[in-house]
């Protein structure tokens, strides 16, 4: 090996500067590996990551493995270009370990947040969903009351007033309910960012695979909130026809 090499963690580097009076017990299958491995380290983003760091720090380790050995196997004079290298080669090694733990560290802060924006998003709009239906619930019965409300000749106005008065109560209570379901499904745009990050392939991490069960949970509430705030327009029709069909009621008598 040259005096003047300087160590690189990359195949087509150990094949162009390895010695060939030293046997390679791995070392070109191990920095292979850790190019295929950087590689897809930056085509894919986000938490689809973790499996690849933690590959690459066992790589990382192995290559350290192989590299202590063959500098154990340098003979004097013949390879101390090569051990001198070698053992400089160990401390970019080193530092590249430091640097893969780092970021993994990033990763693992990026899942926490992660999972604490999804649980709290599923715990918040959970409710909603059973609350929102049992709304509209009341509202349907509150409507078909009004419908089959048959007044007596001569009922006084007082009756007609009330009636109006739970209608426009009721109508007016449905457009704050429209309102707080478009703020619900405004999540939806964070939701899209989160699943960006965690991509929707399947990586056999447990932190992943929970986060990603509590994120389609909160997408399947956010699917049923937009369901109802689709049927909101049409229970506010449904109001003003069963007041009409009411009034017409009276007005034939």
């Amino acid at each position: 090996m040259k005096s003047d090499s300087r160590f690189e963690l990359s195949s087509a580097w150990w094949k162009a500067n390895r010695p060939k009076t030293l046997p390679d017990p791995g070392l070109g299958k191990e920095l292979t590996e850790w190019d295929i491995l950087a590689a897809n380290q930056a085509r894919l983003g986000g938490a689809q990551q973790l499996h690849l760091l933690q590959q690459r720090r066992v790589v990382l380790s192995r290559i350290k493995t192989v590299m202590d050995k063959i500098i154990k196997s340098c003979k004097p004079v013949l390879h101390d270009s090569t051990k001198r290298v070698l053992t400089d080669g160990l401390d970019l090694v080193e530092k590249e370990n430091k640097n893969v733990a780092r970021q993994y560290s990033d990763l693992e802060k990026m899942l926490t947040t992660l999972a604490k924006t999804a649980n709290t998003n599923k715990r918040v709009l959970e409710p909603m969903v059973d609350k929102t239906k049992k709304f509209f619930a009341d509202t349907k019965a509150l409507a078909q009351a009004c419908r089959d409300t048959d007044p007596e000749p001569g009922a006084d106005d007082r009756e007609m007033m009330r009636i109006k008065r739970e209608l426009s109560e009721r109508h007016k209570l449905l457009q704050y309910a429209e309102i707080e379901l478009d703020e619900a499904l405004k999540s939806r745009v964070e939701l899209n960012r989160v699943w960006e990050k965690i991509g929707p392939e399947k990586i056999e991490i447990g932190d992943i695979i929970s986060i990603r069960r509590t994120v389609k949970e909160w997408e399947s509430i956010l699917d049923e909130l937009s369901e109802l705030r689709s049927q909101a327009p049409k229970l506010a029709a449904l109001l003003v026809d069963s007041w009409k069909v009411f009034l017409a009621r009276v007005n034939s008598r």
